[in-house]
């Protein structure tokens, strides 16, 4: 009996060390960094590379997705608990320093956001970097998420419209 499990321990050693060693050489996995030679290295390094690209992508978009639609549900629900008035299909939108008004107005078309008013908003970028855009109405608080979400830009909020009681 004892001779029996002796045996099979053996067998199951070899085994696995057969395994480990047939491994490493079908799928050509060194022992340590200097099993590698300069080549293998790179390509060692940019296959994780690419493959950490391509992984790391799809979560980040799925995340920023997700924000976005969370940040959206979340200004709808302000907007509504406060009920804030506000002039539907238009955004105000300030432009960090150093955007050009002709920048502005292509961040801006990126989003699907055209200028409301032309002359007023060249006027009004030039002192306050300011511009008020126009879209379909109904899109206001994703608009506004995805333009906070957008490094160059300083503020994006809705249009409020505000009334004075006497």
């Amino acid at each position: 009996m004892n001779k029996n499990r002796f045996n099979k321990t053996v067998y199951l050693g070899l085994l696995f060390i057969v395994l480990v060693v047939g491994g490493r050489y079908i799928f050509r996995i060194p022992r340590n960094s200097a099993d590698m030679s300069s080549t293998e290295k790179t390509q060692t390094q940019s296959e994780a590379g690419t493959k950490a690209v391509s992984q790391s992508s799809e979560p980040t978009l799925q995340a920023k997705e997700d924000s976005i639609s969370a940040c959206s549900m979340a200004l709808k629900q302000e907007t509504l608990s406060k009920k804030t008035e506000y002039e539907k299909g238009t955004v105000l939108v300030t432009f960090k320093a150093g955007a050009s008004y002709k920048q502005a107005k292509e961040i801006l078309a990126t989003y699907g956001i055209s200028i409301q008013n032309e002359t007023s908003s060249t006027e009004s970028f030039n002192a306050r970097r300011l511009i008020t855009g126009a879209f379909t109405p109904g899109e206001e608080f994703t608009k506004i998420c995805f333009l906070r979400a957008d490094e160059r830009i300083a503020y994006a909020g809705l249009n409020i419209i505000f009334n004075l009681h006497e």
